[in-house]
């Protein structure tokens, strides 16, 4: 059992990346944006390291800033990947966020 719910935890492939974000609390008593640099990212979350971490199951909004040599010629930009999710694991230096599946992703500026 507990060998399938690890194997259910890790479906989609992780990458060591380093992204940078700002990570948006949806509380409608406490607002706060936090400049941020994930560690590990999936389809389906991300870990932030932080000194003051967020608290378990607390709702946040998701910018990814997206770099691409690519993109940045063709907009002279670059990506900014918006995506709702939830704090799932919280730890002394950082928090795990997992994206909600029926996110409307999307990039910042598209209509």
């Amino acid at each position: 059992m507990k060998d399938d719910l690890v194997q259910e935890r890790r479906a989609r492939e992780r990458f060591a990346l380093r992204l940078s974000a700002k990570v948006e609390l949806l509380s409608a008593s406490k607002y706060r944006v936090y400049d941020l640099v994930t560690t590990d990212v999936s389809g389906n979350g991300a870990y932030f390291p932080m000194v003051s971490p967020i608290a378990k199951d607390t709702r946040v909004k998701v910018a990814l800033t997206l770099t691409s040599e690519f993109l940045k010629r063709l907009t002279d930009r670059e990506g900014i990947l918006m995506l709702n999710g939830t704090v799932v694991r919280t730890e002394p230096k950082g928090i795990a966020v997992r994206f909600d599946e029926n996110n409307d992703s999307r990039y910042a500026g598209d209509s």
